[in-house]
């Protein structure tokens, strides 16, 4: 995964899946004489997290990057949530009248 600053992505914490993008990286050595990466997340409008970006945390917290191509939508006729391209027409979208009524 590549992560870079101005990537959005996901993530699960306490506080449940969290969408943010990231501002920092930053390298820290660590007492075992390692190079420990830190990210830095702005989520939520006004609040921030730093998540350790090695690859065994970012696999606990089921890290993912966003596909910014990708817009949730309602199907109209079920009221379920779901995932549709961007540029996807309305006459070929559930979320709209005329996808019905064709």
């Amino acid at each position: 995964m590549k992560l870079e600053i101005g990537t959005e992505i996901t993530w699960i914490s306490a506080a449940g899946k969290l969408t943010g993008k990231i501002t920092n990286i930053t390298l820290s050595p660590s007492a075992a004489g390692t190079i420990t990466p830190w990210i830095d997340i702005k989520y939520n409008g006004n609040c921030s997290a730093r998540l350790c970006a090695n690859d065994g945390y970012l696999k606990q917290m089921k890290v993912e990057l966003v596909d910014t191509n990708l817009v949730e939508r309602t199907n109209i006729m079920t009221g379920k949530k779901y995932l549709e391209p961007k540029n996807t027409p309305v006459f070929m979208s559930p979320a709209c009248e005329s996808y019905w009524t064709m």
